[in-house]
């Protein structure tokens, strides 16, 4: 306990119930006492994992864990979104530029917050293909991408395989993969 002037103050590192007490005394005789208790609740630590590198349109869903009898708020870029322990956040419509994620995790009258900042990237548009119906066993085809757009990468995968068979960057002119 500090006392300064008129003023006095207490400082808790831990959590509890306190009774305070204060006894005005008017003469040596006579003598009044208050009390008040305070509950001290634990600051909460919140913590969320975010995916950093993003998309435009990118639907993701960010928990903390949900302790029993705290309350919740998740802010993007200050704007409230969320009063529960997770929700789920549609980046459509949202600038490909840096955002600020923080939830905050409210114990009684202490509150305890977590930040993230996450960069979301412009979705690339959709490539146009130049149609080829058919390529007969053993020859190769070319399909072309017109117009690609530059600092974007290309991957041509087959329907019945899992890695990508050619890949390409991206340069403002049609690109040919060959197949």
């Amino acid at each position: 306990m500090s006392v300064s002037g008129n003023s006095a103050s207490a400082t808790y590192s831990t959590a509890g119930t306190y009774t305070l007490v204060v006894t005005e005394v008017a003469s040596t005789t006579c003598e009044m006492r208050n009390t008040l208790v305070i509950t001290v609740d634990n600051t909460p630590q919140p913590t969320f994992t975010a995916e950093l590198n993003i998309c435009a349109g990118d639907e993701i869903t960010y928990a903390t864990a949900n302790n029993a009898g705290h309350s919740y708020k998740w802010y993007i870029d200050g704007v409230q979104k969320s009063t529960s322990s997770s929700f789920t956040m549609n980046w459509t419509g949202y600038s490909a530029s840096d955002h600020e994620i923080v939830v905050e995790e409210i114990n009684g009258s202490a509150v305890g917050s977590h930040h993230e900042t996450i960069t979301i990237y412009a979705e690339p548009s959709a490539a146009t293909i130049e149609d080829i119906s058919s390529v007969c066993t053993g020859n190769t085809s070319t399909v072309t991408i017109s117009s690609t757009e530059s600092n974007v990468t290309y991957r041509l995968y087959r329907s019945d395989a899992d890695n990508a068979i050619n890949t390409l960057s991206g340069n403002g002119l049609s690109q040919n993969f060959t197949v």
